[in-house]
């Protein structure tokens, strides 16, 4: 007898599901007849108090849960709120019920539709908002019918063309004779080398009969497959191979490495493997067949390796859903030494716009790498495994960002004739140590990717003075820097951070999005100072010292607790405030990110910086999130939104904002996209006069001055009243709601968090799927995607 609990929920809808019978106070026996004549036996209890249905929770298990938290007929909000707190610890501990088995109802009231979602709602499975009788059966229904069947996957290993053929056989004996199901209706598919195209084509919804005659004479699904198509010898790269070494061995210094030689020489792949690939998208180019993961019957997943990073690679996941299908079973098929590994770029978050920095980071990804073979710029060679894939290891030790820095700092003025001094001295970034002694440097903890066993070029850059240490080569002589013209290549290495060779341990930051990111990147124990605003998260934050507001923080304060690093932003701290710890010599990185990637960007620099893993789950998360925002976003009419953030006078956001461009990621248009303000931020707030016509062009128009009338004229369908920076009312939404608007006339008018909007933070990975279930609530699941690697 499975157990179904009602809280707060009439159970007269759900008793049209069978015949019931009252066995007590309370308890319910719900008995449903199916059409296949089996029997379903529900204990059906339905309580009220919430201490009781914690209580007996906590004593019993329970197969479903169904909440009602509307306004009208459920639990009220608080009751609801800390009923959600109990079931659904916010630290993911075990609780008391399960997520997947839980059913919230939710009204389209503002403040259910806000706050409940935002205590927990947003977690569970499937909420229903304003859901009709039939609606709540067929929801009740298909999670009863689903209770105790998980999914079944498929999972298919390699073996070269002899595997494949004891797998099709395999395959045909288990669909005919075996199973009580069709191979084709699994849940999912999943394959390595070989078995990955079985699984493809398996997954396309193409029958192992249809495969085996495929393979042997050839059909409309499946073409045959011929000797040609397996074996295309490497000729081109066989030949360089073979002229390499011969020109290896009648240079210099091979007597000294012989291996060294031999080991280039080696031939990344037999086989070309060329012909194989069109093979495989001849076959998933025919009817009924896809060639995008996005596309199949059932979801299809590819397994292969990075070799340049030994990383594990899963086509079909969030990040590489873009690679076509025949593409990612090439990748899982190269075995060295026969089969040459494919080259791919790694994923990148697409937006509309290209950040100036994003430009820049992606021109240095594409530089090419000395490797034993030759590879698109940029590019990473995939492969199935193999020997060849085991051992080797990147030549190159200073890739990656950091790797960038280290290589700008040892190439001295090469790197951009602006970025030298008067006599023509490479010039060290601001907030570097040039005079520090190496020793230390050594000794130190250096950064992932960094100068570690980096040698000094044989021929320096001109002007790099050649004795000294690497580390500090270009160091310039005392007051060279009094008069340095910093190029745009210095500027944005010192805004990145320049001259950081070692891990800081000590950190101070004056910004409330960023200290919240080092906590949930696990850097907590290096922040030892913050702002009286840094209130997220509690109550790990509660224990640093704070060193004053973000506007008036105490230099002093700040440079009595020794920071090896202080986080400032652009916006939130002031220019005095930079100025000055520049001043006192304190290692300052300046930041200002105006878009959700500027916003992923900062996280990245962040965890590379303080030496958190590239692969953080927190990362993983917020680049998964942003990932199905832009997939949704591509299949969304975007709805008009109004979010002011100041109600006398009343004020709202520019394009150029960090808000806006949240708003536009999650299926969002803002209405003033394109309106510059008309007064600066301090006269609209009455601390300064209005700057006369002849300054217009010295304004900072991102946060624009509107009327009511305006806002009329715009006609918003959404209008979201954000609790920061200005905490708005009630009776300030009721202002919107008397408006002729269609947000008003549909009841769309939301109080929602401020820091779901405006904090940029790996918060992100949940704040955009509830950003988006304001926008658009009649989807029927927007959740956080799931990390891709085991916490």
């Amino acid at each position: 007898m499975r157990t179904l609990l009602l809280l707060a929920l009439d159970p007269k809808p759900l008793l049209e599901l069978g015949e019931a019978r009252r066995l007590g106070d309370g308890e319910i026996q719900l008995v449903r007849r199916m059409d296949s004549g089996d029997v379903q036996t529900f204990r059906v209890i339905v309580e009220r108090d919430p201490a009781r249905a914690l209580r007996w929770l906590a004593a019993r298990p329970v197969d479903l849960v169904l909440l009602d938290a509307r306004a009208e007929t459920g639990l009220p909000l608080a009751e609801a709120t800390s009923m959600l707190d109990r079931l659904y610890p916010v630290d993911d501990s075990h609780g008391l019920a399960s997520r997947d088995r839980t059913l919230i109802l939710l009204d389209r009231q503002a403040a259910s539709a806000t706050v409940a979602f935002r205590a927990g709602c947003h977690r569970l499975r499937e909420p229903l908002f304003d859901p009709t009788g039939s609606e709540l059966l067929d929801a009740v229904e298909a999670l009863i019918a689903d209770h105790g069947r998980g999914k079944i996957a498929l999972c298919l290993a390699g073996g070269g063309i002899e595997g494949l053929l004891y797998e099709v056989g395999a395959l045909r004996a288990l669909d005919r004779f075996v199973l009580d199901r069709r191979l084709c209706d699994f849940d999912l598919f999943l394959g390595i080398s070989a078995g990955s195209f079985l699984a493809a084509l398996l997954a396309n919804g193409v029958t192992p009969d249809e495969i085996v005659d495929g393979l042997r004479k050839g059909n409309d699904r499946v073409p045959r497959i011929g000797r040609g198509d397996l074996f295309d010898p490497n000729v081109g790269e066989l030949g360089r191979r073979a002229l390499g070494l011969a020109r290896a061995l009648v240079g210099s210094g091979t007597a000294r490495n012989p291996l060294s030689a031999l080991y280039r020489s080696l031939p990344s792949g037999i086989f070309a493997g060329d012909r194989l690939e069109k093979y495989f998208a001849r076959a998933l180019s025919s009817p009924g067949m896809s060639d995008h993961f996005e596309e199949t019957r059932k979801p299809l997943f590819v397994g292969a390796t990075d070799q340049d990073t030994s990383e594990a690679v899963v086509f079909g996941e969030p990040g590489w859903t873009d690679v076509p299908i025949h593409r990612a079973i090439r990748a899982s098929c190269a075995l060295a030494p026969f089969y040459a590994p494919i080259a791919h770029r790694r994923p990148l978050v697409r937006r509309r716009r290209v950040h100036p920095h994003h430009q820049h980071a992606r021109r240095r990804e594409a530089r090419r790498v000395a490797l034993p073979h030759r590879r698109p710029a940029g590019a990473h060679l995939l492969a199935g495994g193999g020997l060849r894939a085991r051992a080797r290891r990147p030549l190159r030790h200073d890739a990656g960002p950091e790797g960038a820095h280290q290589r700008a700092l040892r190439q001295g003025p090469q790197r951009h004739r602006g970025d030298v001094s008067e006599r023509g001295v490479p010039h060290l970034p601001a907030g570097g140590r040039g005079d520090e002694d190496p020793r230390r440097v050594a000794d130190e903890v250096p950064l992932p990717g960094g100068d570690r066993g980096a040698r000094v070029r044989e021929h320096p850059a001109p002007g790099a003075r050649r004795d000294g240490p690497a580390a500090t080569r270009l160091r310039p002589p005392r007051g060279a820097l009094r008069r340095v013209h910093a190029g745009p290549r210095a500027r944005r290495l010192a805004r990145r951070g320049a001259g950081l060779r070692v891990i800081p341990r000590r950190v101070v930051s004056l910004v409330p999005s960023v200290t919240e990111s080092l906590f949930l990147l696990g850097l907590g124990d290096r922040v030892v100072g913050r702002t009286d605003y840094c209130v997220e998260p509690m109550p790990a934050v509660g224990a640093v010292p704070s060193v004053g507001g973000t506007k008036d923080a105490d230099v002093d304060a700040i440079a009595a607790l020794s920071p090896e690093l202080v986080l400032v932003n652009q916006e939130e701290n002031t220019e005095a405030i930079h100025r000055d710890l520049v001043a006192r010599g304190l290692r300052v990185h300046l930041s200002f990110p105006k878009t959700v990637a500027d916003a992923v960007a900062l996280m990245r620099e962040l965890a590379a910086m303080l030496g958190a893993p590239a692969d953080h789950p927190a990362l993983l998360r917020l680049a998964d999130a942003v990932s199905e925002m832009e997939r949704l976003r591509a299949h969304t009419v975007p709805r008009k939104v109004f979010c002011p953030i100041w109600m006398d006078p009343l004020m709202t956001i520019h394009g150029d904002t960090f808000i806006s461009d949240v708003l536009d990621l999650c299926g969002g248009q803002n209405v003033f996209l394109d309106r510059p303000r008309r007064y600066p931020l301090a006269a609209d707030l009455g601390r300064a006069a209005p700057w006369s016509n002849d300054r217009v062009g010295q304004r900072d128009t991102r946060y624009p001055r509107v009327t009511l009338d305006e806002v009329v004229e715009r006609q918003p369908e959404v209008v979201l009243l954000p609790d920061e920076p200005h905490p708005f009312s009630e009776a300030d939404a009721e202002v919107f709601r008397a408006l002729d608007i269609p947000a008003a006339a549909q009841g769309r008018v939301l109080r929602v968090d401020g820091k779901a909007l405006c904090w940029y933070s790996p918060r992100l990975a949940e704040a955009l799927p509830q950003v988006r279930a304001w926008l658009h609530p009649e989807e029927r699941r927007v959740a956080p995607m799931e990390p891709r690697v085991k916490e």
